[in-house]
């Protein structure tokens, strides 16, 4: 019988879609985790967009994630994909240690200001899966920060540059876009979203045309729909705590689940107690967190 099986499992269709499922195991994350091991940065207070002072979360989580429990907890996962982000992750005395254990079981990325020096951290940089840096033009020159990208382009194979189209700085984006094209290094840009609509039409249309991926320069709107964050896509906080995505943990801390009408907390991953959830989650919040939509799939429930 077992021989009969192999036999037809070795041809045609068969075969083939072996093939094809061996390729999605080996190719495609089994989890994917945004991970913010501090809160704590060094350029609080010079990014007019950034959220993170303003919601608090530097005083709700003083303290770094301790790298010992973080290291044993994600070392549970295989085949997985980390987002390090922060706050600034190269502030996070750990960061090292966890991309080397952490990293040789899972695809572990980090997003930097690069405000830390790049040829100090030479000898381990290769642990990270890829690595974005973030430019903010209101917190470094154009050409320092430049300068810091080609050198860590030198170093590891998989670099790109993040910046945010915040509106009254559009002029100095739109300079930096074309100067790292130029330098023929990779920029994503990021659409400012809020439901004050800060763009004008003109603008909008503007940043739309830098758009290197599926995110939109318009608010969503409302709406009820299946998504499934929580299942295959979390977010883990300095604490070790679990949300299902971004946006439900920010609307979570700024509102609370008794206005929200649920928690997306989803239990603590350094004290055994984060549990995914087996069936779609069921969401009416505006979802315009571009970290999530980058990794999530959605769909509206209608009648």
């Amino acid at each position: 019988m077992a021989e009969l099986l192999y036999r037809a499992m070795s041809r045609p269709p068969f075969c083939h879609l072996f093939r094809l499922w061996y390729l999605k195991r080996r190719l495609l994350p089994r989890s994917h985790f945004i991970l913010f091991p501090t809160f704590r940065c060094d350029y609080y207070g010079r990014c007019p967009y950034c959220h993170l002072l303003d919601m608090g979360f530097p005083r709700l989580y003083p303290e770094d994630l301790p790298v010992e429990k973080a290291v044993d907890s994600f070392l549970r996962f295989s085949d997985s994909e980390l987002d390090v982000s922060g706050g600034e992750p190269f502030l996070w005395r750990g960061i090292r240690e966890f991309v080397e254990e952490v990293g040789k079981e899972n695809r572990v990325g980090v997003t930097t200001n690069l405000s830390w020096e790049v040829e100090r951290e030479r000898e381990w940089l290769s642990g990270f899966s890829s690595i974005t840096a973030s430019y903010h033009p209101e917190a470094v020159g154009l050409e320092e920060f430049l300068k810091k990208v080609v050198l860590l382009r030198s170093i590891h194979p998989k670099v790109k540059v993040n910046v945010v189209a915040y509106p009254p700085l559009l002029h100095r984006v739109g300079e930096a876009v074309e100067r790292f094209r130029r330098e023929g290094i990779f920029v994503h840009v990021d659409p400012y979203l809020s439901p004050l609509s800060p763009y004008t039409k003109g603008e909008r249309e503007w940043v739309r045309l830098l758009l290197v991926s599926k995110r939109k320069v318009e608010f969503p709107p409302a709406g009820l729909k299946k998504c499934d964050a929580g299942r295959r896509h979390f977010v883990v906080l300095p604490d070790g705590s679990v949300y299902t995505c971004w946006n439900g943990c920010m609307l979570e801390h700024l509102l609370g689940p008794s206005v929200l009408g649920r928690s997306y907390r989803l239990g603590n991953l350094l004290e055994g107690t984060f549990s995914p959830l087996r069936e779609e989650l069921e969401c009416w919040l505006p979802c315009s967190a571009g970290c999530d939509l980058d990794y999530v799939k959605q769909r509206p429930i209608t009648g």
